[in-house]
């Protein structure tokens, strides 16, 4: 997506959020691409486990 969240910046239930969660549908937002060359890649993303969160930072690895 070409935004910087699923939902809508002022929304208070992130409603997009929850109904991906609910289908298996993680999403990683913020993630800067701009100077990555077309091709194949693998992406690791290592989320930081926090108790009782829904969200978490993580160490983004690219590997191409």
């Amino acid at each position: 997506m070409d935004l910087p969240s699923v939902d809508p910046l002022d929304s208070k239930t992130l409603d997009t959020h929850h109904s991906l969660l609910q289908n298996g549908v993680h999403i990683l937002e913020g993630l800067t691409l701009t100077d990555v060359k077309p091709g194949m890649y693998r992406l690791t993303a290592l989320p930081l486990k926090i108790e009782g969160a829904d969200g978490s930072p993580v160490r983004a690895i690219l590997e191409g």
